[in-house]
């Protein structure tokens, strides 16, 4: 996984490996089905390759700066030659652009282009066009412009793919799965799941931008009225978690803490500028019975833990966030133990879990999953924050460090990390895990250091 790179235009995105090959792509949009899926299968299922004659993987890549412009070098002993991939803004029908440069010598370039649409399973019927080559297949079309002949090496080589949008199919995948980890599902069913610690995130969000300084617009206050108001209503309920859970709703300790973040971001924002319409009397109270609840039901006295769900035994990585947001001091012995517990039963030399312990079968997972899934990254970087706001930075920096060390060699993560094998898993690249690193280099490091 760690071999891809990412390409993108803010509606969809490509991963291009380190062969020059473009193994995975959704058209025209993140939720649209592949038209290269060969990541999850074999080049049969669709790819699009642009290396030199006969090469491996490049020489070197990198991002131009800060862009999602790609260049991708290879040093032969004919000569070195660039491909510079993008995927340019639009507005409506998405472009990948491929540029290939002659930067040394002469090198000869093959170019190898597999369009299977819906997953890898429909071969398109190919035809040309005013001069182009168009792939048809049901409602959807893709053209390949300005192909030149192999040999035009004087020039630079740019290749052009379109689409226009069709109509969604469910595909019935037969594909084996990254690295045969089958089977191959389309879509999310937590689509249909209740998740509602999110709603403590975007009010906590909206009371940093206050802080920080950003135009108070009232309608941003109003909005942010609206979801306490509901979030009044529902915080005593169960939901499915952080980590998108199968099986019974739960009271999630995480999503009360968060419930708690959202009532004391509301409570301090009306103190700090009273003249905002809000009910703080009622707000609080509110604030008061959250804290109490988590602690008295969420909290194991015998084990100096806070756990899972209320009445669990299970831990959760999403507890580090306890001193993150306030809701205890880090001094305080509960955070203490918490994290002391986590750091025992959920991790791996430094690397964490999200949740579930190594003394309890693995059938018994709050999620359905085993215990021998990846390390969660962005969890290890909540351990290295909980380390450093517990008062043990050096331990802290060592974990940093280590993590910081598992990016690929254009700066990116993936969801998951298996510490026995030492390669990447799951989502990649994922946002949430580059928010983390981004997180805790300002919370160890100061000033030019964090960069």
């Amino acid at each position: 996984m760690e071999d891809y790179a990412l390409i993108g235009d803010h509606q969809t995105a490509a991963l291009v490996s380190n062969l020059g090959s473009i193994d995975w792509l959704c058209l025209p949009r993140f939720d649209s089905a592949a038209c290269f899926a060969a990541l999850l299968g074999d080049e049969e299922n669709g790819h699009w390759r642009i290396a030199p004659r006969g090469a491996d993987a490049c020489t070197r890549r990198a991002y131009r700066h800060d862009t999602l412009v790609l260049d991708t070098e290879w040093e032969t002993d004919e000569g070195t030659v660039r491909v510079t991939d993008l995927m340019p803004q639009r507005d409506s029908s998405p472009d990948v652009v491929r540029v290939v440069e002659g930067l040394d010598g002469r090198v000869t370039v093959r170019s190898t282009l597999r369009l299977r649409f819906d997953y890898g399973s429909v071969v398109p019927w190919m035809r040309r066009s005013d001069g182009h080559r168009v792939a048809l297949a049901g409602p959807d079309v893709v053209w390949l412009r300005s192909e030149p002949p192999v040999r035009a090496w004087g020039q630079g080589l740019q290749h052009a793919l379109g689409v226009h949008p069709g109509r969604r199919r469910e595909p019935s995948c037969s594909l084996s799965g990254y690295a045969g980890s089958r089977p191959v599902r389309v879509g999310n069913d937590a689509v249909r799941q209740t998740q509602l610690d999110v709603y403590g995130e975007v009010i906590d969000s909206l009371a940093l931008s206050r802080r920080s300084g950003l135009p108070a617009k009232p309608h941003m206050w109003r909005m942010q009225s609206a979801l306490m108001e509901y979030l009044r209503s529902v915080w005593p309920k169960p939901d499915e978690g952080l980590w998108e859970v199968r099986g019974p709703r739960r009271h999630f300790t995480h999503f009360k803490v968060m419930a708690w973040v959202a009532a004391d971001r509301a409570v301090r924002t009306l103190e700090k500028e009273p003249k905002l319409s809000g009910d703080l009397d009622g707000r609080r109270p509110l604030r008061e019975e959250i804290h109490h609840e988590v602690c008295e039901r969420g909290f194991d006295a015998d084990r100096n833990t806070f756990t899972q769900s209320y009445g669990s035994r299970e831990l959760d990585a999403s507890l580090l966030l306890i001193p993150v947001v306030r809701f205890l001091p880090p001094d305080d012995p509960r955070v203490v133990g918490t994290v002391d517990a986590i750091r025992a039963e959920l991790s791996h030399d430094g690397f964490v879990r999200r949740c579930g312990s190594d003394h309890r079968p693995a059938a018994s997972s709050v999620d359905g999953l085993p215990d021998s899934e990846g390390a969660f990254l962005v969890c290890s970087f909540w351990l290295a924050d909980a380390l450093h706001l517990t008062g043990r930075t050096e331990e802290a920096c060592e974990l940093f460090e280590r993590l910081v060390g598992l990016v690929n060699d254009v700066g990116l993560l993936a969801e998951e990390y298996g510490p026995a094998t030492g390669r990447q898993l799951g989502n990649f690249p994922q946002a949430f895990r580059h928010v983390g690193l981004v997180g805790t280099a300002l919370a160890l490091f100061d000033g030019d250091q964090a960069g």
